[in-house]
């Protein structure tokens, strides 16, 4: 298991942005540019899934 934590900031005038972990980058084989897919489970507790978007989920 991995675990970090980051501070959010304002990113424009309906944004936040947050930093990545290096290490994350590499796990996910992310580059500038790349998209993140997210996904939210919302049952007994909240499951915050992201992984590296495919070309079509950009």
């Amino acid at each position: 298991m991995l675990e970090y934590t980051t501070k959010l900031s304002k990113g424009g005038p309906n944004s936040t942005r947050s930093v990545i972990p290096q290490e994350i980058l590499k796990l996910l084989e992310l580059e500038q540019g790349d998209s993140l897919h997210w996904k939210v489970i919302i049952e007994d507790k909240i499951t915050v899934e992201v992984e590296k978007a495919k070309p079509s989920q950009k």
